[in-house]
């Protein structure tokens, strides 16, 4: 396990969220007033603190888009929901940001319980829908079914390379989570998309997966086409996630 420390440690997760919880509690934030997001004032600041911020601009062919509110930037605004969810930190009914009842536990607690507390937060406690509001409900649907992700998730463990066309598209098949828009997703790339987005870009923010990325395609953005758990953190933590017997949802 001297290893898996060793990747903690040296990894960003870790650092930057207690960066965050750090901040948040010294400063008190107040949250905007009608999306109840942090603002992009604090966002900068914290961001200039973080290990791994996230992208502020991107750039979309000859356009160049920037962020404006906080939930554009991914991996900041998981860091902020799981601060929440976690019971690290807490927002008050005039929407501001203070220390949560499990934040003293969790600063006595060591490396492993940190992550791996976490880790089971995200999965359990986590509102993937919040972090992820399109295709209607369809991360609250996943979430509500991921015990039968769990599975498909613990056979990667001896694997070197997963395909994600193959993953996800086995995601789906086993949960029967349906992408609802009004365009439809006849081929299900819009339901791949989410459960990327939703699971295996998560665990990316954990250190618990690597993402491998293809050729440029559509708008010239590099496609994720397939992972790999790290070892041994990645692994570690997949052998976390609980196999209950799932609910018949049919």
């Amino acid at each position: 396990m001297e290893e898996c420390a060793k990747q903690i440690r040296d990894g960003d997760f870790l650092h930057d969220f207690e960066v965050f919880l750090r901040y948040a509690e010294n400063e008190k934030i107040k949250l905007t007033p009608k999306l109840q997001l942090i603002p992009l004032k604090h966002v900068r600041n914290i961001s200039s603190l973080f290990r791994q911020p996230d992208q502020a601009e991107l750039k979309v062919g000859d356009r160049v888009f920037k962020a404006r509110y906080e939930y554009q930037l991914a991996r900041f605004y998981f860091i902020d929901l799981l601060a929440v969810a976690s019971g690290c930190l807490k927002v008050t009914s005039k929407g501001i940001m203070k220390k949560g009842e499990n934040l003293a536990d969790f600063r006595e607690s060591d490396l492993f319980q940190k992550v791996g507390l976490l880790f089971l937060n995200w999965w359990d406690y986590f509102d993937w829908d919040v972090y992820f509001p399109y295709g209607n409900d369809f991360a609250e649907c996943l979430q509500d079914r991921r015990a039968f992700i769990v599975p498909i998730l613990k056979k990667t463990i001896t694997m070197t390379k997963v395909d994600v066309e193959q993953f996800t598209g086995e995601v789906i098949d086993t949960t029967g989570v349906k992408w609802d828009s009004e365009a439809g997703d006849p081929d299900n790339s819009h339901a791949k998309w989410g459960v990327e987005r939703t699971i295996l870009q998560a665990m990316s923010y954990f250190g618990a997966v690597d993402l491998i990325k293809g050729e440029k395609g559509e708008y010239q953005i590099k496609q994720t086409v397939a992972f790999s758990l790290t070892d041994p953190l990645g692994k570690w933590l997949v052998g976390l996630l609980p196999n209950p017997r799932p609910i018949n949802f049919s």
